[in-house]
């Protein structure tokens, strides 16, 4: 199979490939395939009263071996939470704050839920996202920020922002033009080293 992958792709398809077969193997011997019902049962049990007492309880936790809180209490309520497997999109026309709302769901779950996030970036660097998540943190003014006209007491909140951040595990890829299969990639090497709970 090693010999029959070198022949007809180029170096990233066969690294990916290879990838992929290894990952399969890992999760063959993690998983069993038929499952007794009882199993799932309670899993899902365990998910429903966690959705019960979020709903009946707003400051209830999320059941976080299931969820990930957004740090928006309304949007916790209403969904209990984003579940591992759910794939969200988020949709507006330009200019109605989708990124500043995604990187704010990036630092509420890796600062205040202390979970592995990773974003990437198809448009904007890393120096810009990083700005942009430091200007929502320190709540600190964005055309202060692009000018570096700071007001005296702008620093106290820029070091603070910075230093919680610093301890925080968000990871930020800006690769240009990054092929699906690179990131799923990166995100398993980051998964099996972090325990990733978000991806942006």
């Amino acid at each position: 199979q090693a010999a029959a992958l070198m022949y007809g792709d180029d170096i990233e398809e066969v690294l990916e490939k290879a990838d992929r077969r290894m990952q399969k193997a890992r999760e063959g011997r993690q998983k069993g395939g038929l499952e007794p019902i009882k199993d799932v049962l309670l899993e899902v049990y365990d998910d429903l009263e966690g959705g019960f007492h979020a709903n009946n309880n707003p400051d209830a936790a999320i059941n976080k071996e299931q969820r990930v809180k957004t740090g928006y209490p309304d949007l916790d309520r209403m969904t209990t939470g984003f579940s591992r497997s759910d794939l969200i999109i988020i949709a507006a026309r330009p200019a109605v704050g989708k990124t500043a709302f995604a990187l704010n769901l990036a630092t509420n779950v890796a600062v205040r839920e202390q979970e592995a996030v990773a974003v990437f970036s198809l448009e904007m660097s890393k120096i810009q996202l990083v700005e942009r998540i430091l200007c929502a943190e320190g709540n600190i003014d964005a055309a202060r920020m692009k000018t570096r006209m700071f007001d005296e007491d702008d620093w106290p909140k820029l070091t603070m922002a910075t230093g919680a951040l610093c301890d925080s595990q968000i990871f930020i890829d800006d690769t240009p033009g990054i092929t699906v299969q690179e990131i799923r990639s990166k995100c398993r090497k980051l998964k099996e080293k972090h325990g990733l709970r978000l991806i942006l």
